[in-house]
C-alpha cells in the first residue's frame, strides 16, 4: 500500500488476507507466498477503515470506510473481486464491522453514534441501535448471536437479539 493500512481481515481458511488503507485501496494477498493477488483502487472515497470475511466463506468480503458506506465483495476462484452490494444507512465514518459467528448477521458501528445490525442473506438493516451520546467505536456478537455488545464513550452496552433477528 502507498498509504497507512487501517484494515486487515484473514479469511477463515487462513489462505488469504485482505488489507485496506487510508488511500482507499483494497488488496488481497496469498498468505503462504505473501503474493498480492488483487488490487482495487478507490474502494472507499475517504479510506478503508475496516474489513472482514464472512465466517466459513472465503468468497465474501465486506469493507467499510470514512465515506459512510459498507460494501460487500465477491472473490472468485481467481481472486477477481466484484462488488455485490453497497449498504447505506450511516451518516458518518464506519468505525467497525463484525460478523456473527454463524455469519447470519453483520454489525456496523459508526461515528454517527449508532450501531446497525444487518441480515446477511439480503443485507437488509434489521435494527439501528442508538443514537448514543458519543460515536460507537466497536461491536461484537456473542457465540450464539443472541447478545450484541457495543462500545461508546466510556461505556459498553448490551442488547439481546431474538432468534428472528429483532432487537430487544
Amino acid at each position: 500500500h502507498e498509504n497507512t493500512v487501517l484494515a486487515v481481515a484473514l479469511a477463515h481458511s487462513g489462505e488469504i488476507v485482505a488489507t485496506g488503507c487510508s488511500g482507499g485501496s483494497l488488496r488481497v494477498w496469498q498468505v503462504q507466498t505473501l503474493r498480492c493477488l488483487a488490487v482495487l483502487d478507490d474502494v472507499h472515497d475517504l479510506g478503508v477503515t475496516c474489513c472482514s470475511f464472512k465466517p466459513s466463506d472465503n468468497t465474501e468480503l465486506v469493507t467499510a470506510g470514512n465515506d459512510e458506506q459498507i460494501k460487500v465483495w465477491s472473490l472468485d476462484e481467481n481472486q477477481m473481486i466484484t462488488l455485490m452490494i453497497t449498504l447505506a444507512g450511516h451518516s458518518a465514518s464506519i468505525m467497525s464491522i463484525s460478523f456473527s459467528i454463524n455469519g447470519k448477521f453483520l454489525a456496523s458501528t459508526s461515528g454517527d453514534k449508532t450501531a446497525k445490525i444487518w441480515n446477511t442473506d439480503s443485507y437488509r438493516c434489521l435494527a439501528t441501535l442508538g443514537p448514543h451520546s458519543r460515536y460507537v467505536t466497536c461491536g461484537v456478537f456473542s457465540e450464539d448471536s443472541n447478545i450484541f455488545a457495543a462500545t461508546f464513550d466510556r461505556f459498553v452496552k448490551l442488547w439481546t437479539l431474538s432468534l428472528d433477528g429483532e432487537v430487544e
